[in-house]
């Protein structure tokens, strides 16, 4: 049932495991291979615009021509878009693809029936490079999204990669047994070697050795671990032999947490975005009732129905929230990532909100805080 709401609303449902590198970068460059078809495309249209703006009026491109690049653009490149708007309306929602469609369609049937009314005179009055503009910079903004997307489920994939693939188990006899780390269970007793990573969160039942555990405290010198102290999975053992009494494993070990707090701030929403959510419901609605008002106003004040048209086909191009439907998601994915990449865990995207007030950053630490890395200063 969720599956199948989620493919309702428009989107797609891709169990983590199935969720790799490869399948990113093939988003990626498809996401990419249509920016740049769009922007080919898009270009001869938005130099015609920008020559009869600058009073060359008669540099202008054939009805013909503008048709043969626009479409593509529209019922193409654009599909996505149609498609998520249906399955929108068919879960009674509206959404940012709602109205890229109903703007775009709007210019793009309006520059139809200029053409078709006006004939030959329709030459540089048409509007298809309304919709071609519009469907290029959202492409370019899921585009950037894909990509800041890809960047910080890299940075996720990242430390998910200090974990060992397996352990060393040490059995009730004694022998020692490599199995892989989901096999090893809790009060497993594990055997970490100099150099390797630790395997689980676990006590130390036996053994000495300095333990470099700065990827969850921070601290740049190695800690000292002997029996009955805590080690965390993912930190390196410098030296030494270590049989760990096996405390937590999956999900409830810390690595596990860390990843899950990062992909939760990653998924969260800010201020901005619930009250756009809130707004989006009744939005298109309004967009629609102002669009009929300009119409009938228009036509009303002037009784020319091309003008009339042409105000309403404007309100519903103005109205595409591009800025708010990208911009947000792609910043949050941005700085959750970046500061995952930096040693830093965002535990909420409100916190990412607010950071942005902060004047002072207060410290509670152990010991000096460091880059943890040593220069010469003086030679005496």
């Amino acid at each position: 049932q969720l599956v199948n709401a989620v493919n309702r609303a428009g989107y797609g449902l891709v169990p983590v495991a199935e969720e790799n590198v490869d399948q990113s970068e093939v988003k990626l460059r498809r996401d990419r291979r249509d920016v740049i078809a769009a922007s080919l495309l898009t270009l001869p249209l938005v130099a015609q615009m920008l020559l009869q703006f600058m009073g060359y009026n008669e540099l202008h491109l054939l009805p013909a021509i503008e048709v043969l690049l626009a479409t593509p653009i529209q019922f193409v490149l654009g599909l996505r878009f149609y498609r998520a708007a249906l399955n929108a309306l068919r879960s009674r929602s509206t959404n940012m693809d709602v109205l890229v469609v109903l703007g775009t369609t709007a210019a793009y049937v309006y520059s139809w029936y200029l053409l078709i009314t006006l004939g030959e005179e329709a030459e540089g009055q048409l509007f298809f490079e309304a919709s071609a503009v519009v469907i290029t910079l959202v492409l370019l903004g899921k585009y950037l999204e894909a990509k800041a997307k890809r960047a910080t489920s890299e940075a996720v994939r990242a430390l998910m990669s200090l974990r060992p693939e397996t352990a060393l188990v040490k059995t009730a006899t004694g022998v020692l047994e490599e199995r892989p780390i989901a096999a090893v269970r809790v009060g497993d007793v594990v055997v970490c070697r100099p150099g390797d990573r630790v395997a689980v969160d676990g006590r130390v039942v036996q053994g000495e050795a300095e333990v470099d555990e700065s990827l969850i405290t921070g601290e740049s010198v190695p800690q000292l671990k002997s029996q009955g102290d805590s080690v965390t999975g993912g930190s390196i053992n410098i030296n030494g032999v270590l049989e760990i009494e096996t405390l937590t494993v999956g999900d409830d070990s810390t690595l596990q947490t860390i990843v899950r707090l990062v992909e939760s701030a990653q998924l969260g929403k800010t201020r901005v975005q619930n009250l756009v959510d809130r707004i989006t419901v009744w939005f298109v609605p309004l967009v629609l009732i102002l669009a009929g008002i300009t119409l009938a106003g228009r036509f009303l004040l002037y009784g020319d129905l091309e003008v009339a048209l042409l105000a309403a086909v404007s309100v519903l191009v103005i109205a595409c929230p591009c800025a708010l439907g990208l911009a947000t998601p792609t910043a949050i994915m941005t700085g959750t990532g970046a500061a995952a990449r930096a040693g830093i865990l965002i535990r909420d995207v409100s916190t990412l909100e607010e950071a942005q007030v902060l004047k002072r950053i207060v410290f509670d630490k152990t010991g000096t805080l460091t880059l943890g890395q040593p220069r010469v200063r003086q030679v005496t």
